[in-house]
């Protein structure tokens, strides 16, 4: 029994043959989906090098996986330009699978679910983000991803969301709305071992607080750095020791870095690069003290789920899932780099709720272990299975 699986995947295949990715889609990745079905073919926008950076990049290849490969592009013109040939290959992009399951909203899963030749197979989707909050996306575009999520939910056999009520409220599936034969779950993309979780932190108002924003590509301003470095500059104008760290790499890096030297933050911010693997992210955000993310853009964030099971408190903003994360007092406006300095300033000066934030997220992450999200998927997805086998719809 053979899965497609659509995304928005950017990888690297070396002279080898071997593919790898700097994202969520490394092989441990696809462990959740070889649970239930026999072999998964992915798509991913493909990039051919002679070697792949070992300190970037994972692994996704391996046995049970087969990668399926579209032509490399970034952004929207390149999409354009691309369209023809990407048309022309994703027609095949179903061919011996027996069910797909599409990742949204990413276009690469609207075009594949479009022109897909055998359209009486099965599907369901995973709805991982909300593209009306796609600001960096023309209007028109971010229109027809909206109308994309809501008819391929509504058609889907099954529909998983990684919130708890928000996308399924803007984004309804047949179960919801009634259709006993339709089937629906939630469950986050985050990737949380039990043994993961940490310790709740204590603080003492007389140190350095070392303040982290985590962003998987730096290409534009959606995940709201330029608003965490003007919050750090802030702090520091009214006397309080903080240390500034980005966690992340792309087109607008050095952007960033110039940015940070205008701030007068040259002594004490600090740019990590993109970190390879589970194990040196969750390093990085156990040395740090506070998660300041004030993005624009989200489904339900992995990196707040991920930095309170760190012990991290954690300011964001109350855009699509996040809500169902925080409390309000802990959630500003994108561009409100007062609002978040303020708060910043108010927690240094109070380490007793610093640490009464800690140990809330710490119990809140626990609902994202992946015990629990790993049995939640085995169901979804044997349920899929089911279709496709003819026992279900």
């Amino acid at each position: 029994m053979k899965l497609l699986v659509v995304g928005n995947a950017h990888l690297v295949k070396d002279n080898q043959g071997r593919y790898y990715s700097a994202s969520v889609y490394n092989y441990h990745f696809f462990q959740r989906y070889l649970a239930v079905f026999d072999s998964v073919r992915f798509v991913g926008k493909t990039q051919h090098v002679d070697t792949a950076d070992g300190t970037r990049y994972a692994r996704v290849d391996g046995p049970g996986v087969e990668i399926f490969e579209i032509p490399w592009y970034q952004g929207m013109k390149a999409m354009v330009k691309a369209a023809p040939s990407l048309i022309r290959r994703f027609r095949c992009v179903d061919d011996g699978c027996d069910c797909s399951i599409f990742r949204i909203a990413q276009v690469e899963s609207f075009v594949a679910y479009l022109v897909r030749r055998n359209r009486k197979a099965p599907y369901a989707v995973e709805v991982v983000n909300d593209p009306a909050t796609f600001i960096n996306m023309p209007a028109w575009m971010r229109s027809f991803s909206v109308r994309m999520v809501k008819k391929m939910c509504l058609k889907a056999n099954g529909a998983s969301y990684v919130t708890r009520d928000y996308l399924q409220s803007k984004y309804p599936c047949r179960h919801s709305l009634g259709d006993k034969d339709a089937f629906e779950s939630s469950y986050s993309s985050v990737d949380l071992d039990p043994n993961d979780i940490g310790i709740s932190k204590v603080w003492d108002a007389t140190g350095t607080l070392s303040m982290v924003h985590v962003a998987n590509a730096l290409n534009d301003d959606s995940k709201g750095l330029s608003t965490f470095l003007r919050a750090a500059a802030l702090v520091r104008q009214r006397g309080f020791s903080v240390k500034a760290i980005s966690i992340g790499d792309g087109t607008m890096s050095d952007d960033y870095k110039a940015m940070s030297k205008s701030l007068g933050l040259d002594d004490c911010v600090e740019f990590l690069g993109r970190l390879s693997g589970k194990e040196q992210m969750f390093n990085a955000l156990r040395s740090c003290d506070i998660l300041v993310i004030p993005t624009r853009m989200e489904g339900l964030p992995r990196t707040i789920i991920e930095s309170m099971a760190m012990g991290l408190p954690c300011l964001s903003t109350p855009v699509a899932g996040i809500p169902e994360l925080l409390d309000k007092d802990y959630m500003f406006d994108p561009d409100d780099a007062n609002g978040f300095a303020n708060k910043i300033c108010e927690l240094i000066e109070n380490p007793q709720e610093l640490a009464a934030m800690s140990k809330s997220n710490i119990e809140t992450a626990r609902r994202y272990t992946s015990d629990i999200l790993d049995e939640r998927r085995k169901v979804f997805y044997s349920e899929l299975r089911a279709c496709a086998e003819g026992k279900g719809l």
